[in-house]
């Protein structure tokens, strides 16, 4: 009985030598300290930054669609009847030329597809001549000629930008959408006569001041472009589309006190009434610096 003792002892230290190492799992790897490892480089992978935040500054233009006016057409009589002012309707493609903007924009992208941003837009033009208008009276009329203020506005907005394609496509097409406000500054007009007729002079000055006062207005804008990606975090990238501005503030204090032409007016506040936003075609080239 005590050789099956000893016996069984054996069987049993036997069988937990084999268990215990299957059930502790593979050896862990060592590192080889070895002559030959010394000769190796070690190579360690750093995470490239995300560069999520960015910052861009561009320019270009705006083209008028024709779809809204400066101002429109109005037919204004003047006191006790004696004469009718005939003004013609003018889209902003007639009063200003020579468009020119100018844009910065902050933004932070997440993830490979949507950038949220703000942006700072500056718009100008240079004021340019219409014509077009008349003033009737007994015995014939008399021309219009007016010489327009240069237009000058500067706002912000905020929206959202969807990329089709990721950060690593060659080139990736996006829409964006923005809403915001614009300060636009006062718009004068100084109106000369086109002819001579009775007491006026061909070029004489007749009426000179504010048109349109110091407005601030709502704005918002659907655009499509490209980006072109030149590094991990630089890029080149142009879009147009379309941006709409409400109606400008009305501004009556000159025109109702003017003896336009010689004669008095009382109505002459209605030449504003109802007019000056604009719907236009805003192209923009940038270049976006990632961070």
């Amino acid at each position: 009985m005590h050789r099956d003792l000893k016996f069984a002892l054996i069987i049993a230290l036997v069988g937990s030598g084999l268990v215990l190492p299957a059930l502790a799992g593979p050896e862990p790897i060592r590192p080889d300290y070895s002559k030959d490892s010394k000769d190796k480089n070690i190579v360690e992978q750093v995470a490239e930054p995300a560069c999520n935040w960015y910052v861009s500054i561009g320019g270009g233009t705006d083209i008028d669609y024709g779809t809204t006016h400066f101002n429109e057409r109005k037919v204004v009589t003047g006191a006790f009847g004696l004469a009718e002012l005939d003004a013609a309707s003018h889209d902003f493609s007639d009063v200003f030329d020579l468009n020119y903007r100018g844009q910065l924009e902050f933004g932070y992208a997440l993830g490979q597809h949507v950038e949220f941003f703000g942006r700072f837009t500056y718009d100008g033009a240079s004021g340019s001549t219409t014509v077009g208008s008349r003033v009737r009276s007994i015995g014939g009329h008399l021309g219009l000629q007016s010489d327009w203020g240069d237009y000058n506005s500067y706002g912000g907005e905020v929206g959202i930008r969807y990329f089709f394609l990721s950060r690593r496509a060659c080139i990736r097409p996006y829409i964006s959408f923005s809403g915001g406000i614009t300060r636009v500054q006062s718009i004068s007009v100084t109106t000369r006569a086109g002819n001579t007729f009775g007491p006026f002079n061909d070029g004489e000055v007749l009426f000179d001041g504010r048109f349109y006062g110091n407005s601030i207005v709502g704005t918002g804008s659907i655009l499509a472009g490209v980006e072109v990606p030149l590094g991990r975090c630089f890029a080149i990238g142009a879009d147009a589309g379309l941006r709409y501005e409400s109606k400008l503030a009305q501004d009556d204090d000159d025109l109702d006190h003017a003896a336009f032409a010689g004669f008095r007016f009382p109505n002459l506040g209605k030449l504003n009434d109802n007019a000056g936003d604009r719907l236009f075609c805003p192209v923009t080239l940038y270049a976006k610096m990632r961070f």
